[in-house]
């Protein structure tokens, strides 16, 4: 469906922006982002992306980020660079590497409910304990993956549905109910439902 689409950005990357008074919006636009961030760290973002579709099975991206830094239409070094951070994404090292970073173990048996989702703010910002949401457009929010963001959504089922009940309600904001029911995310809402039964 088109519509708003969700990207999701590793915790450092945040950090970086940051540190260099940059909006977190930098990361839709891939000659800014690579003035600050390693190819390393752009490559993390992409597998980031290629994890969540492919492991944890979220529903929550599509490729964004690459379709935001025009890969089809990148010409020249530009089209070089992105084609060596695609396969860069997919080396072993890179995925491990992400794995370990976003896999800081949490004890969330000690904390409330509201502790580990978080409470939306005025500038409709949810920051929980392994994840942050944030409207970066009308047309794209992230989700910030902090420390534990993998191995807190691995530990507990209802961690996932946390997480994807945060994005359905952003999305609520802007669309119908029935409207919102045709998100791949939704689908995915329903089948952890199901496994909860």
């Amino acid at each position: 469906m088109d519509g708003k689409e969700i990207i999701l950005i590793p915790y450092w990357v945040e950090n970086v922006l940051t540190r260099n008074k940059l909006n977190l919006d930098t990361v839709l636009n891939y000659s800014e982002l690579s003035k600050v961030l390693s190819t390393n760290d752009i490559a993390q973002m992409v597998t980031l992306e290629n994890y969540e579709q492919n492991v944890l099975m979220l529903g929550l991206t599509n490729n964004r980020l690459m379709q935001c830094w025009g890969v089809n239409s990148a010409q020249g070094s530009q089209s070089m660079e992105l084609d060596f951070i695609i396969k860069l994404a997919s080396d072993n090292d890179v995925i491990k590497d992400l794995i370990n970073r976003l896999s800081i173990s949490t004890d969330f048996d000690t904390m409330c409910p509201e502790d580990q989702v978080g409470i939306i703010n005025d500038n409709n910002v949810v920051d929980g304990t392994f994840f942050k949401f944030v409207d970066i457009n009308k047309d794209i929010s992230a989700i910030i993956a902090k420390e534990d963001f993998i191995s807190t959504i691995n530990k507990k089922q209802t961690n996932a549905l946390d997480l994807i009940r945060v994005v359905l309600k952003n999305l609520h904001t802007y669309y119908s109910v029935a409207e919102v029911a045709r998100f791949k995310i939704f689908d995915q809402y329903v089948k952890l439902l199901n496994i909860q039964i």
